[in-house]
């Protein structure tokens, strides 16, 4: 019973990490404006938000299952604090600042109306950053 959390952390992060793909490649799809017919582009626009709230999950889920894992012991102020843990220092804080650029677009696009739209799309623009980083 002890893989167990060593599992869910590392599958919860495989797909947090699709999710997060998903949603950054179908907002350059409903960005660019490839899909033209309202009804279908309603859908992707919908989409969107829907996946990256799924991945924010899957991230919160793997994030716990790595502080439950007893294998590398790593805290919950190491598993937020860039450059905090000593295990695989620069891979662990890769996925932090990743955790957190998710959360900042997160947040900014709920509060999106009380933004102005030069102010939110630089912000989520960060999107293309944290989808970098989560992937190396």
């Amino acid at each position: 019973m002890n893989h167990l959390w060593w599992y869910l952390a590392r599958s919860s992060g495989l797909v947090a990490w699709a999710l997060l793909m998903a949603s950054l490649l179908i907002g350059v799809v409903a960005s660019a404006w490839v899909v033209r017919r309202p009804r279908a582009r309603r859908y992707i626009l919908d989409l969107h938000p829907w996946l990256s709230g799924l991945a924010i999950g899957a991230v919160a889920l793997h994030v716990a299952a790595i502080v439950a894992d007893s294998y590398v012991q790593i805290s919950t102020t190491q598993a937020l604090v860039p450059f905090a843990s000593p295990w695989r220092t620069t891979a662990v804080a890769w996925g932090t600042i990743s955790l957190w650029l998710m959360v900042v677009v997160q947040v900014t696009s709920l509060a999106r109306r009380q933004l102005s739209r030069t102010a939110w799309h630089r912000i989520h623009v960060l999107s293309y950053l944290l989808g970098i980083l989560a992937t190396v």
